[in-house]
């Protein structure tokens, strides 16, 4: 009975021993999923990150060749304002002279 009392012991020895090792193997592999998880998630914040400077940069960039395109637009047409009133001003002052010698 003694003899079947130590192997029980040694039995319950072991399974304590088997329960122990697995529960320090779930806490390394717990850790080690922790640690890859935020590995994980520091790589997709950054490649957001640069992904979203990559996007304002050519976002910036379209933004200042559209600017510059209204600035060319805007300034020609000015150009030509000045310069039909430059030829219409001539006419319309030498008609105003005429009208008043006629008067």
């Amino acid at each position: 009975m003694d003899e079947i009392l130590s192997k029980l012991s040694e039995i319950e020895e072991s399974a304590n021993h088997i329960m122990d090792r697995t529960a320090e193997q779930k806490n390394r592999y717990a850790e080690e999923m922790k640690q890859k998880t935020e590995e994980f998630d520091r790589q997709m914040q950054e490649e957001a990150e640069k992904e979203v400077a990559k996007v304002r940069s050519q976002l910036e960039q379209q933004r200042q060749e559209d600017l510059a395109a209204v600035q060319r637009s805007t300034e020609e047409q000015i150009q030509a304002l000045e310069e039909g009133y430059e030829k219409e001003h001539t006419i319309l002052a030498k008609r105003l002279m005429k009208q008043i010698a006629e008067g």
